[in-house]
Order: structure tokens, then C-alpha cells, then sequence
């Protein structure tokens, strides 16, 4: 069951990242915000959001997961430990933040106020953190769209537009490697940019 498991882990990465920040480090952030915004966005995929050292080669090596690990093999154990951090503690891209950027893929809302959608999460695949376990932190965003958006059910796919930030948050479904400043929340069409 354990080789399973890291057979399974490993067919999610790439990766997340944690770097919570305080109220007043939040705020001095907000300035480099302002001028990302007058920016305009760049299309960018769930690809661009993994460094190299969050790729799958560089925790497992160029060999990944051997198949014929049993449960008990040592090996199988280490990758697992490896794993299991690299989703706890995935690195983000540094070069991303403070960048205005516009990223499709599916919502999940977490606050709505009159109707709209305040904040949610936007996650690579259909079911991540609500019926499939998440996927790393670094392929987790928390959107904050502080005019709200109409967004119909859950796993919408959408695009979002904003400010993204290498900034943790904590939300009840999953820990996000990033936080985006949404400017605006748009439903996918199949002639926009395809999701990459």
C-alpha cells in the first residue's frame, strides 16, 4: 500500500510552498501590488508555477519511482518522507511575484457576500482539495477579488486575472503557495488561450 501511495503522489506533482506573512509584511507588499497591476497580464500555465527544484527529478531523482516496491522496501519508505515534504513545503517561483498575470483553471469558492464570490481557490483539475486530496501547495492559488465575482458551482473553470503573490494562505481545504490580488474572474471558453 505504501509503494501505492508514493506511485500515486508522484503522478501529481509537480509541487506547494509555504511562506506565511504577517499583517504588516502583507501591507508593505501592497505598494509593488499597485505597480504590478498597471502591468499588463502575462497568460501564464500551472507549469510556470513550479521551479526546477520542485520538479519531480530533483526529489526523486532522474529514475522515479521504481514499480516494484513493495511496502516494506526501505526505498519505498524514503520516497515516500520525500514526498510527503515536497507537498508540505513545495518551492514556489520567486520570479513570479508581484507579477500580473492571468491563469485559467477550475474555482473553488470560500466566501461569498451578496452573490459574489469574494475569495476561492483556483486549482489545476476537477475535484482537487474537494474529492480528490490536493495537489502540492504551489499548484494551489488563493484569489482574493475584493469586487466580487458570479461564479455558478464549484469547479467552474475560469480565468483570473490579477496581481499574484509568492504569499501562503491557509484555507480549510488546502494550504495555497500563492495569492493572487483577482482583477477580474472570467468563465473559460474553448477559444480562449487553452489551459495549460
Amino acid at each position: 500500500m505504501l509503494a501505492s501511495a508514493v506511485v500515486a503522489m508522484a503522478m501529481l506533482l509537480p509541487a506547494p510552498h509555504t511562506e506565511a506573512a504577517s499583517p504588516r509584511a502583507r501591507a508593505a507588499q501592497n505598494a509593488p501590488a499597485q505597480q504590478a497591476a498597471a502591468q499588463p497580464p502575462r497568460t501564464i500555465s500551472w507549469e510556470d508555477l513550479v521551479p526546477p527544484e520542485g520538479r519531480l527529478e530533483s526529489v526523486l531523482g532522474e529514475g522515479g519511482v521504481p514499480l516494484s516496491l513493495s511496502d516494506d522496501d526501505p526505498l519505498a519508505q524514503e520516497m515516500m518522507a520525500k514526498l510527503e515534504k515536497m507537498y508540505r513545503d513545495a518551492p514556489v517561483a520567486r520570479q513570479l511575484d508581484n507579477t500580473s498575470v492571468r491563469l485559467a483553471g477550475f474555482a473553488i469558492p470560500l466566501e461569498v457576500v451578496d452573490g459574489k464570490v469574494t475569495s476561492l481557490l483556483l486549482v489545476p483539475y476537477f475535484g482537487a482539495c474537494i474529492h480528490e486530496p490536493p495537489p502540492p501547495s504551489n499548484q494551489i492559488v488563493y484569489v482574493k477579488i475584493p469586487s466580487g465575482a458570479r461564479i455558478e458551482r464549484a469547479f467552474d473553470v475560469v480565468w483570473v486575472t490579477g496581481t499574484l503573490r509568492t504569499v501562503a494562505n491557509a484555507t480549510r481545504y488546502a494550504q495555497a503557495g500563492y495569492t493572487l490580488e483577482g482583477r477580474s474572474v472570467a468563465p473559460y471558453r474553448e477559444v480562449d488561450n487553452r489551459i495549460r
